[in-house]
């Protein structure tokens, strides 16, 4: 075979085969090395020196030197070896006396052995050798290399070391040590893998482990998993002897005390701090009750807890139960928050210290460079450029080349920056002197003026209200969606004023007195003045036209944003109009105007906060804003002057699923509303339907039943004692809900408790029967806000279709996975393939009428 050669000083290499020294030979007897091109003769000797060569030498097998890489083997093929009979021979045979020279190889027997030649049976080395190798690899490689082969995963299954050597050399010797109760495979899989560990999610990208749960889940599946302490039914509160670490010391020590807890904070869960002085819970850290804790965990600790109470265990007993359980938690909850600092410290250092040092010595080139263009660029004219900003961006060192294609994208939008930041300049200094702000200043004096309470507008002002009223009463007579009916009735405005023949005078953005130009001012008194007398702002209806605006600028599709029309406007002028470049006309908004302004024409009243230049800011041909069901990034980049086709949502059709079928048979009484609730419940977890959505269906189900024997609805205390059982068969479905009547009410403002905060299903029929019992109403119709009918089918048929794309999208890729090797699996394959169609469940649990009966029949 082909080897490197085995000293330093000697270079290239040859074929070698290495016969080593025999068991029996004396130590002073002289190696040699035999190849198919020389002999290497030992070190010289003395004949005294040399000792008499055996007569008798058996014949010993020789070494092969294999020379692979892992690379080699990672393509999964299965690799054979064939041993070369020729080239050995039994090493205890002592039939010929005298040493055979080693029969030449025959031509093409001989296995070429290299990284284009792998070794054909990987097992053949040495275990000791693969865990030497396996180790420098990094932690993401190790969990590919078990899906190799069966050797691989034997391997790797059974040597620690190599998951603990591979963290240590890539995360670093800083990193928590694996707790005790976990394995290093297990806690490499968590730090190193992705995808939600739920088996039926199908998200792949999931990275966030939960340290306080030991888990990665994905948002809807975490919070599938956990539960509020305040969500904890009455009957599952158990209280045990008064301890010196419990948090309420009312009752005594609460059972989820003993658990690792997490609390909300924004959008993450985070551990609870603790008292490492006294090993307990740290106090003032919010509501206890809002607390969450594992659902899984609860209920292993309550069952412990009831086989001790059951035995008759005393109080001592308990108590030390309960000692042992809270030290378990605050060894958990320490590694936790040490793992969680951790993992937020190496986070920042890896995509900072690098990327920042990089990033440093890019702008320091690309600054130095825009001083020498002539006129010079200054520095913080260079830094309003957006594609600077994206050069910057770039994890490679600065070059000439790359200076000259950064210098053809800047150049031309040099003035708009000098614009920027010249407001920025203005913005911090004095600015009553400034003729911006004083125009600004009078313009909101005649066109902002009370008489007594009631306002009073300019004549011009009245002619633009009076069409804003025409178009928005054409908006409503044509049946314009909610989602669209303040944009297109603010687009339909500007083109019927622009098309007037005889447009009103009056005192204009610019400061002149002639043919009156339409400014935003005007565009926001239409939305003021005009539609929120129409729909209130509160309203369920004002809820889906007002809020719902989405804009130009934002084209990132991982983060959905949405604002009202003022606020738009104002995150415009924070965000997009401080950079200029391609596609960015943005910067037209940047102009100066006062923060706050206390009119002279009132004094009584409070001063003014402006943040945004209504009055001086001209009215586009063409919004920066789309409804909440346009997606920003598939459109043109926004420019002003240009007209951009306004795209109207989709009507949804307005039916039900549920007409001409009945609920399936189900095997239970008709009248027993909380089983076959339950049922139904179970056939629907794994579908990608919403909570909500899911438990309109199941009531649905079992009020259809109910309604063949009863005339009137069931108890709401039907749904109370199921509650338990529907969280066992569906986590998915959250039973927090909020209250029916309340959130429809046009009078009701969305800050009230009642509408602003969803509530579980038992604080919710208290509220039920505080507020709307006795009323029109059943609970079954009003108590828990679910979606209309129409609204389930419109789930059904969008769920669907994401899932069949997702599938065939799936399938296409398994089917030329094989022409590239580096395709892996999808990790999430099973899951998607195997998930249910909605459609196809709701057809069994709602047949329609004619199978139903054949069925019955």
């Amino acid at each position: 075979m082909r080897v490197q050669s085995q000293f330093r000083n000697t270079g290239g290499s040859s074929s070698q085969v290495f016969h080593p020294k025999p068991l029996s030979a004396p130590t002073t007897a002289p190696f040699s090395f035999e190849t198919s091109k020389f002999s290497l003769p030992g070190p010289s000797q003395t004949p005294e020196q040399v000792a008499p060569r055996p007569t008798k030498r058996a014949r010993v097998a020789p070494v092969t030197f294999l020379n692979a890489t892992v690379d080699c083997t990672k393509d999964g093929r299965r690799i054979t070896f064939k041993s070369d009979t020729a080239e050995s021979t039994s090493a205890e045979s002592s039939g010929d006396n005298t040493t055979q020279p080693a029969k030449p190889a025959e031509k093409g027997c001989r296995t070429r052995l290299g990284p284009s030649h792998p070794v054909k049976l990987s097992s053949k080395i040495y275990a000791d050798v693969w865990i030497r190798i396996l180790s420098f690899c990094e932690p993401k490689f190790l969990l590919e290399a078990k899906t190799i082969d069966k050797f691989r995963y034997g391997l790797l299954s059974d040597h620690s070391v190599i998951w603990r050597e591979s963290r240590l050399n890539y995360y670093g010797w800083d990193m928590p040590d694996c707790p005790r109760n976990l394995t290093e495979q297990k806690y490499v899989e968590l730090m190193a893998g992705r995808g939600c560990q739920n088996s039926r999610c199908a998200k792949a990208d999931t990275h966030k482990v939960h340290w306080i749960f030991r888990v990665r889940l994905c948002s809807g599946c975490l919070a599938q998993k956990i539960m509020r302490v305040e969500e904890l039914p009455s009957r599952r509160q158990y209280f045990l002897p008064n301890t010196c670490y419990e948090l309420n010391s009312g009752n005594g020590l609460a059972l989820w005390e003993l658990l690792p807890l997490a609390r909300l904070d924004g959008r993450d869960l985070h551990p609870l701090k603790i008292d490492e002085d006294s090993n307990n819970w740290a106090f003032g850290q919010g509501n206890p009750r809002r607390f969450r804790f594992l659902m899984s965990s609860y209920a292993e600790l309550e069952s412990e807890y009831k086989q001790l109470d059951n035995s008759g265990a005393g109080d001592e007993i308990i108590k030390a139960w309960a000692d042992m359980k809270h030290e378990e938690t605050m060894e958990v909850m320490t590694h936790a928050i040490k793992l969680e600092s951790w993992c937020k410290q190496h986070i920042l250092h890896k995509h900072t210290t690098e990327a920042q040092d990089l990033r440093q010595i890019r702008a320091i080139y690309f600054e130095a460079r825009a001083l020498e263009r002539s006129p010079p660029m200054e520095r913080r004219v260079l830094h309003k450029m957006a594609d600077f900003q994206k050069a910057l961006k770039i994890r490679a060192q600065p070059t000439e080349r790359s200076w000259d294609a950064l210098r053809r994208k800047i150049e031309p939008y040099r003035s708009h920056a000098e614009q920027v930041l010249e407001f920025e300049l203005l913005m911090e200094s004095f600015l009553d002197n400034l003729p911006q702000v004083k125009l600004f200043k009078e313009l909101h004096e005649r066109r902002h003026r009370k008489r007594g309470s009631q306002r009073t507008y300019q004549l011009e002002q009245e002619y633009i209200l009076r069409l804003g009223q025409a178009e928005f009463d054409r908006c409503i007579k044509n049946h314009v969606a909610d989602e669209d009916l303040l944009l297109l009735c603010l687009q339909n405005v500007f083109d019927t004023y622009s098309t007037l023949d005889h447009q009103p005078y009056g005192f204009n953005f610019d400061g002149t007195f002639g043919t009156y130009r339409l400014s935003l001012d005007d565009a926001r008194m239409i939305v003021e003045d005009v539609i929120e007398k129409q729909i209130p702002r509160n309203s369920t209806r004002g809820r889906v036209v007002f809020p719902n605006l989405r804009c130009r600028g934002c084209r990132r599709t991982d983060y959905v944003r949405s604002f009202s029309f003022v606020q738009a406007f104002e995150h415009i002028l924070e965000k997009h109009a401080r950079h200029v470049g391609e596609g960015l006309e943005f910067y037209q908004f940047a102009r100066p105007y006062p923060k706050t302004y206390n009119s002279w024409a009132s004094p009584d009243d409070d001063a003014i906060d402006f943040r945004f230049p209504w009055y001086t800011t001209f009215w586009p041909r063409t919004l920066p804003l789309v409804p909440r069901h346009c997606e920003p990034s598939k459109m043109e980049h926004w420019h002003p002057a240009v007209p951009t086709e306004f795209i109207q949502a989709k009507k949804p059709p307005n039916q039900s699923p549920f007409g001409g079928r009945r609920p399936c048979v189900t095997g239970n009484p008709d009248d027993a509303f909380a089983l076959n609730l339950v049922y139904a419940t179970e056939k629907l977890f794994g579908l990608a339907l919403d909570g909500p959505c899911q438990l309109k269906i199941a009531l649905k189900f079992a009020l259809d039943l109910y309604a063949k024997k009863h005339t009137s609805d069931p108890p709401v205390s039907n749904i109370i004692t199921c509650l338990d059982l529907l969280r066992t068969v569906n986590p998915k479905i959250d039973l927090r809900f909020g209250c029916g009547i309340c959130g429809t009410e046009d009078k009701v403002y969305r800050s009230l408790r009642q509408t602003k905060y969803r509530k579980a299903v038992e604080q919710l029929e208290k509220h039920w029967t505080r507020k709307h019992h006795g009323g029109s109403i059943g609970w079954t119709k009003g108590m828990i806000q679910l979606p209309s009918e129409s609204e389930v089918w419109q789930q059904i048929m969008a769920s669907d279709k994401k899932l069949r794309s997702e599938q065939a999208a799936l399938m296409q890729r398994e089917m030329t996975r094989h022409k590239d090797i580096k395709k892996r699996a999808h990790a999430k394959a099973n899951a998607i393939l195997q998930q249910r169609a909605a459609e196809e469940v709701f057809d069994q649990l709602f047949p329609p009428t004619a199978i139903n009966e054949r069925t019955e029949t």
